[in-house]
């Protein structure tokens, strides 16, 4: 985090155009020790101890920003420099008509800005990364509505639900420009990936399909974009121990909630990352490729 929260100092962006609000539920005080010694007397920076659980933090985080815009930031997701004034650029942009701004970085390969009049569309083109919570962003307004609105929070993807509210915007804007470097965390992981992806986030957005906010292309993409990304992890977790991800029941959950065809797609792309990491892991050892 003290790598993260220098890169976003270090921008040289007046402090009035934004704040950093740190929302700690970790039982530890290591968070706040750091603060206090390498960041203290920082006038934008907001840090509060929470008591609720897991991911459900990302809603206490938003809640401590007071500005017109909020948005989540991983820890490990270092800003490069003129990030953020990019980002603000952007806010400033859309403001006008506060337009659904999604923060892709660079995941999608695209490099530009895209805009969307529906969310249908917003959401073919992002696909399975709604579930990425350092590219989710809201204006406070819409936020507010959805606190009001009581609507069901999903305590694995508590982003998500708010990003599912938002179905009613007159523009979506999808900025995949690489504005961070992602630092690899020292262990990740710790629950069924497969029963997360697929069951959980599967289902949430099969409610979009039912209540006819996406097409059944749309999701179906999104279906194929979930599948192969847990076959991607489940070879990265079989050749990297930093990951402890677990696939328990995988062929009866994507069975379950995807049908049998899916079984055997889950399965090749198992077999093609395994192969991909595999030969990395050669070439890493022979000197051919260096680890970034």
């Amino acid at each position: 985090m003290r790598e993260t929260l220098d890169s976003v100092y270090a921008q040289n962006v007046d402090n009035t155009l934004f704040e950093v609000c740190i929302s700690d539920n970790s039982p530890t005080t290591e968070t706040e020790d750091m603060l206090r010694e390498y960041f203290p007397n920082v006038d934008n920076l907001h840090y509060s101890k929470s008591d609720c659980k897991g991911f459900l933090n990302s809603i206490e985080a938003l809640k401590l920003g007071s500005g017109k815009f909020l948005k989540l930031h991983n820890d490990y997701s270092v800003l490069k420099s003129n990030a953020l004034l990019g980002m603000i650029e952007k806010v400033k942009k859309y403001e006008h008509n506060q337009a659904g701004l999604f923060f892709s970085m660079g995941a999608l390969g695209l490099n530009v800005v895209r805009e969307f009049d529906s969310f249908n569309d917003f959401m073919r083109c992002i696909n399975y990364f709604s579930t990425w919570s350092t590219s989710f962003a809201v204006w406070n307004v819409d936020f507010k509505k959805f606190i009001e609105s009581q609507s069901e929070i999903d305590n694995m993807y508590p982003h998500t639900s708010v990003l599912y509210y938002l179905v009613d915007k007159q523009q979506y804007v999808v900025d995949d420009y690489e504005y961070v470097i992602n630092r690899t965390p020292k262990k990740k992981g710790g629950y069924n990936l497969i029963d997360n992806f697929v069951r959980i986030y599967l289902g949430m957005t099969k409610n979009l399909l039912l209540s006819k906010h996406i097409t059944k292309a749309t999701y179906d993409a999104i279906v194929n974009g979930i599948i192969r990304f847990c076959g991607s992890w489940n070879a990265l977790v079989k050749t990297d121990a930093r990951y402890t991800f677990t696939f328990d029941n995988d062929t009866e959950i994507i069975n379950g909630t995807c049908g049998s065809s899916y079984v055997w797609k889950y399965k090749f792309w198992c077999v093609v990352y395994r192969f991909k990491y595999l030969l990395k892991r050669v070439l890493l050892s022979i000197g051919i490729l260096k680890d970034n």
